[in-house]
């Protein structure tokens, strides 16, 4: 890990000021022994910890390979390294290298980019991480996850799209990422209504759902390859790239698992969102599968 940071490229380059390198579930090869697993069931918690393995791994190592052309690397959670020097050029600037966002990780690696400085993502070094096994403390994490994107979003989604240290595509790529949270918040909305319309229009349609489906089949062809194929596909790539020793026939079933798993972010974006409206920042630390629930003002905090 330490040699590929500082090669050549990386922190041997001046110019690069944050190194983001990918993640592992270090837990993805048990069930884990936190109270989770006899809650949720020894199943449901693997599952758990199988997707969140496929998106450190895959999704998320992709959006950052993505970056390295455009530019626009992200830092977040385990796994980052900052140049001292260029913290200290943050703290003199802005008092502080930080500013409380609680997407904290990525807002200092836009500091990084929009002080002319680069940043950098290592796929080849790994970094282990905890798996949560609680759908509970899942909803938790990723809520503050969200809420960090949109208070980033208000923050620096001008200053982005006005830094001349970003090219176009940089700019472009990090608005995305800004806005999503704002666009799954409309799709909260959307997809179930637009769902509820087929079913309404499926109930009269003249003879019935049966009729409708096979006047209208295309429609469910359409849904299946634009709203489950994109999420399914990292099934087949996950067992290309880290686990060749998976079936194909359980590579495709774990992409549609995982196209499952994503619904998460319905409940998270309505949190999360809910939070801003309230002026809820505070921020609780994920707390580990073996440590026990200790009530108290940051345990309650989800």
């Amino acid at each position: 890990m330490l040699d590929l940071v500082a090669g050549d490229r990386v922190f041997g380059d001046p110019k690069v000021g944050g190194v983001q390198i990918s993640v592992r579930m270090s837990n993805r090869f048990g069930r884990g022994d936190g109270p989770a697993s006899s809650v949720l069931g020894a199943r449901f918690a693997r599952f758990l910890v199988r997707m969140q393995d496929l998106e450190f791994v895959g999704t998320i190592s992709a959006m950052q390979m993505l970056r390295e052309k455009t530019g626009s690397v992200g830092l977040g959670g385990n796994g980052q390294f900052s140049r001292l020097s260029m913290l200290d050029e943050l703290a003199e600037a802005h008092d502080a290298p930080w500013h409380g966002a609680l997407l904290e990780d990525y807002e200092l690696g836009l500091h990084i980019l929009l002080a002319g400085y680069q940043n950098r993502f290592v796929f080849r070094a790994e970094v282990e991480q905890e798996a949560v096994e609680s759908l509970r403390r899942l909803i938790a994490q990723r809520t503050r996850w969200a809420q960090g994107g949109m208070q980033c979003s208000r923050r620096y989604l001008t200053p982005i799209l006005q830094s001349r240290h970003l090219s176009t595509a940089g700019a472009l790529e990090a608005a995305y990422f800004l806005i999503a949270p704002w666009t799954q918040l409309f799709g909260v909305l959307y997809w179930p209504l637009l769902y509820a319309v087929f079913a309404v229009k499926a109930w009269n349609f003249p003879g019935g759902p049966a009729a409708f489906a096979q006047s209208f089949w295309f429609l469910g062809v359409v849904t299946v390859v634009t709203g489950v194929g994109p999420f399914a596909l990292w099934g087949p790539l996950y067992r290309r790239v880290v686990d060749p020793g998976m079936s194909r026939l359980r590579s495709v079933l774990l992409g549609l698992e995982y196209a499952a798993y994503l619904t998460y972010t319905y409940p998270t974006t309505v949190r999360a969102f809910g939070r801003m409206l309230s002026g809820r920042t505070g921020w609780a630390k994920t707390r580990r599968n073996a440590e026990p629930l200790v009530a108290g003002p940051v345990a309650l905090d989800v």
